[in-house]
C-alpha cells in the first residue's frame, strides 16, 4: 500500500494539482487493517518507509512472471523506470 501510494500521490500532482481522496474499506482482520492504513499514511507524508518493503522474486519463465512482466511493460510507457530493479 505505500508503494501505491506514493505512486497514486506522484499521479495526483501531476493530473489534478495533487488533489486526492481515500476511502478506508473495513476489513475482518484489525492488524491487516492497522498495517494497511498506516502504510497509507506513511506513502501521504512521505515518510521514507520504502526500504521496509517486502519484495517477492518470481522466477524467470512462469506464468506470474509473464503477466507482472507484460504489466511493467503497459505501466513502463507512462513511468520510465517503472518495474525496473
Amino acid at each position: 500500500y505505500f508503494a501505491m501510494t506514493l505512486l497514486i500521490r506522484e499521479l495526483a500532482n501531476e493530473l489534478c494539482q495533487g488533489r486526492l481522496l481515500f476511502v478506508l474499506e473495513g476489513g475482518y482482520a484489525l492488524s491487516g487493517l492497522q498495517e494497511g492504513t498506516q502504510a497509507v499514511l506513511s506513502g501521504l507524508l512521505g515518510s521514507e518507509r520504502a526500504a521496509s518493503i517486502p519484495t517477492l522474486e518470481v522466477p524467470e519463465g512462469t506464468s506470474l512472471r509473464g503477466i507482472i512482466d507484460a504489466a511493467a511493460q503497459v505501466h513502463a510507457a507512462r513511468h520510465p523506470g517503472f518495474g525496473a530493479p
